[in-house]
Parts: C-alpha cells; sequence; structure tokens
C-alpha cells in the first residue's frame, strides 16, 4: 500500500503532502498551525508513489489501473511554485508495472524508469521511449538522478547495482 501522505520538515515549517485526486499541500508551523494549503496537481489516476526529494521538492508518479496503461509524473517545487507534468502512454508495453523511479533535470527534461512483471526494465525520456536498459530481473530497484546529465540506476544479479548516464545516447 502507498502512504498517502508524504511529509519532510526543515527549520521553517512542516510540509504535508497528500493524495486527493491529485496532490495537495500544506505548511504547517512546528505548531501545527496551518500556513498554507494549495492543490499542486489534480488527476483521478492512482498515487503509486510520492517523496519529498530533498530540496523542497516533490516527485509523485500515478497510474491510472494496476495494469498502468498511463502515467502521470508530478514534479512541484515548493520553493519556487512550479509544477511540472509529464504524461506517457505505455499502451505498446507487455506485463503490468511494478516498480518505477523518475527525476527531472537540469533543463527540465523527465527522465523515468519503469520495471514490468514481464521482468524488462524500459527507460522513457519525455515523450521517446521507451528503451529497453535490462531484462531477466525479478527486482531492479531502478533509480534515477538528475541534475546537468542524467544517471539511470538498477540491479543485475551479476553485477550488482550500477548507476550508467542516460542511454541510449539517442534517446
Amino acid at each position: 500500500m502507498i502512504a498517502a501522505v508524504a511529509v519532510a520538515a526543515d527549520a521553517g515549517a512542516i510540509h504535508l503532502v497528500c493524495a486527493l485526486r491529485g496532490l495537495v499541500y500544506e505548511r504547517l508551523t512546528h505548531r501545527g498551525e496551518l500556513v498554507e494549503s494549495r492543490r499542486i496537481a489534480a488527476t483521478r489516476m492512482r498515487l503509486r508513489h510520492c517523496a519529498f526529494d530533498g530540496n523542497q521538492a516533490v516527485r509523485a508518479i500515478f497510474a491510472d489501473t494496476p495494469h498502468g496503461r498511463s502515467v502521470l509524473l508530478v514534479h512541484a517545487n515548493l520553493r519556487t511554485g512550479e509544477v511540472a507534468e509529464r504524461a506517457f502512454d505505455l499502451a505498446g508495453h507487455r506485463g503490468d508495472l511494478k516498480e518505477m523511479s523518475f527525476a527531472r533535470d537540469a533543463d527540465g527534461h523527465f527522465h523515468f524508469l519503469l520495471s514490468t512483471t514481464d521482468r524488462r526494465l524500459l527507460y522513457y525520456r519525455d515523450q521517446q521511449g521507451p528503451a529497453r536498459i535490462a531484462e531477466g530481473e525479478e527486482r531492479f530497484f531502478p533509480c534515477v538522478v538528475a541534475g546537468t546529465d542524467a544517471f539511470l540506476g538498477f540491479y543485475r544479479q551479476a553485477d550488482g547495482y550500477r548507476f550508467i548516464d542516460r542511454w541510449p545516447r539517442g534517446i
């Protein structure tokens, strides 16, 4: 079960993001008094992942069904108020959604790793993809780290956990 609330705290406030037909952000004082509340994303899709990334930004992944034929990625910078969304049509892949991770790079591009129940790890970048990154593992533990460049992390039994830079370069 995915938690419907993500919580973070800093020296100035407590930050809450709740999944309510999308995402609602609330900022509270350390005493629990509401300072700010706003909707940062609206969707009827089911929340699959939501977490703070440490820089007052929130990353959330929504999927339309358990079989997940479309996905909505939401990246919200709570400090600046900027919200970026990217939808992916996954109708062409086999297998149900299993593990997912994404990040947004400094140029605003979304990098998305998705593993499926048919043991494939797929990479999407903005409206491009999928590119098959790996196959054959039961779990890949995908992780995407992005700054000026994007790095894709995943597990392979023969190699352990490794990061590669954006691959293939053309996508």
